[in-house]
């Protein structure tokens, strides 16, 4: 009985990767628009961001994790984000039209759940000696 319901998580799991990894390639066209309309209201991007702005999801994870916090902690958190100075980013994300924002919320979303499908198998890997 474990085997088939680490069997069903790990079927999910592969499926909600492929979805966050097409969701992190359409956020990274979103990040540039994002960005294009933050330049336009604050004159430049924080340097952090400026930076990171060429990495990609399939090529520096952790260069790409770092400039979508950018995005993701003022959306998600409502603070501002640790590469910028400016206390107005969290009234700017949140007032960006949901179309470029529906996708970060729903891979952070996403994320949660596979780190949660993650944990559980390990668990039932462990506990069910598997």
């Amino acid at each position: 009985m474990a085997i088939v319901i680490i069997l069903i998580l790990g079927a999910l799991f592969t499926v909600l990767t492929i979805i966050i990894a097409a969701l992190q390639k359409i956020n990274n066209k979103h990040f540039k628009s994002i960005c294009d309309l933050y330049c336009k209201k604050y004159k430049e991007l924080p340097m952090g961001v400026s930076i990171l702005y060429g990495s990609g999801p399939f090529t520096s994870r952790v260069g790409y994790s770092v400039k979508t916090g950018f995005i993701f902690i003022p959306l998600m958190f409502g603070r501002p984000s640790n590469l910028s100075s400016n206390n107005e980013d969290v009234h700017f994300m949140r007032s960006l039209d949901p179309k470029l924002t529906y996708t970060f919320k729903l891979e952070f979303y996403l994320s949660i759940v596979c780190a949660l499908i993650f944990t559980i198998m390990g668990g039932m890997i462990y506990f069910y000696d598997l």
